[in-house]
């Protein structure tokens, strides 16, 4: 690889310590495209991008890893496009998937890092990693404040932190600045490279407020009585998984069935125009995914089950 910055400054011993690594990001939207470059920049071995979504336009004010030209494509697959041209020698994969309790083994790695956008997903990445004694990192970005923080096999974790209860606000709500986002990124990656090359002194939750220019560290301790904590695992075992999911900022909803695709390809055929893709296909307002997922564009949820209803039939 080309002499690097980060060589400058974290040295060449450290840099043959990252490119032994193998880092899983979920999701790579706003948080974790930026991630996902950053990483391929400095030089890691082995990223893997897990992410369920696909290029939108009206995201690309804060995904800038991706081009007008990409709109409709897996942004995995997108991501991986853009990322070899930068960095060839990084080893990358790319999961058009949705993490649920049964293929969560697609987490397995040196370090997790968070780029969702909703609690489950985390909660369910919060399991996996204490349960199998990975480090994951947290991150999000609203509005203009955004959050990260190190979660260590031996710390508090996440359900100590946050409760199953979300907030007000949302991307759909209060948006998001775009500068807010690369930001958190920023601080994830760097929070990164402390976990990987074995630098952690200390795991606060960093809260940031960009518009006032303020970082907070906000100290945590482990909850008394916390349920993953002694070992129950509810979000691994299927029970907290949701039939039908908003995606924020986008007006999609996402349901998830056993859609056979050639199936339903040639169903929707008879009805109208069909696109195909490499990662599924697209009728109107559906998309419609190898993997039996559905995203279907619509006003509120009860309409989003009506078509699916209407053109899916399940």
């Amino acid at each position: 690889m080309r002499y690097s910055r980060q060589e400058l400054y974290l040295g060449k011993e450290s840099q043959e310590v990252l490119k032994k690594k193998h880092v899983v990001l979920v999701g790579v939207g706003a948080l974790g495209s930026v991630a996902a470059e950053l990483l391929t920049r400095a030089g890691i071995g082995k990223l893997t991008l897990i992410d369920r979504d696909v290029v939108e336009l009206h995201n690309l004010q804060r995904q800038s890893l991706y081009e007008e030209k990409d709109e409709g494509e897996a942004k995995v697959l997108a991501a991986k496009k853009h990322l070899e041209r930068i960095n060839k020698e990084v080893q990358i994969t790319a999961k058009v998937e949705d993490i649920t309790h049964e293929n969560v083994e697609l987490l397995k790695s040196d370090l997790i890092l968070d780029g969702t956008d909703n609690l489950v997903t985390r909660f369910l990445i919060n399991e996996y990693s204490k349960k199998n004694k990975i480090p994951w990192i947290y991150a999000a970005a609203v509005s203009d404040k955004g959050y990260v923080k190190i979660y260590l096999p031996e710390t508090d974790c996440f359900q100590c932190t946050f409760t199953e209860t979300t907030g007000l606000d949302s991307c759909d709500t209060a948006g998001v600045l775009n500068t807010l986002t690369h930001t958190v990124a920023s601080i994830q990656v760097t929070e990164a490279f402390k976990v990987l090359l074995q630098k952690v002194q200390e795991t606060p939750l960093f809260h940031l407020n960009i518009w006032e220019n303020s970082l907070t560290r906000l100290k945590t301790q482990r909850k008394e009585g916390c349920e993953v904590c002694k070992g129950n695992y509810n979000y691994l075992m299927g029970k907290k998984e949701k039939e039908i999911i908003k995606f924020c900022g986008s007006g999609s909803y996402q349901i998830k069935g056993k859609v056979k695709l050639e199936e339903i390809k040639e169903k929707l055929e008879k009805l109208g125009k069909v696109e195909s893709f490499e990662h599924g296909i697209q009728f109107n307002q559906l998309m419609i995914f190898k993997d039996g997922r559905v995203l279907i564009k619509a006003k509120d949820e009860k309409e989003a089950k009506s078509l699916y209803a209407q053109y899916i039939g399940e």
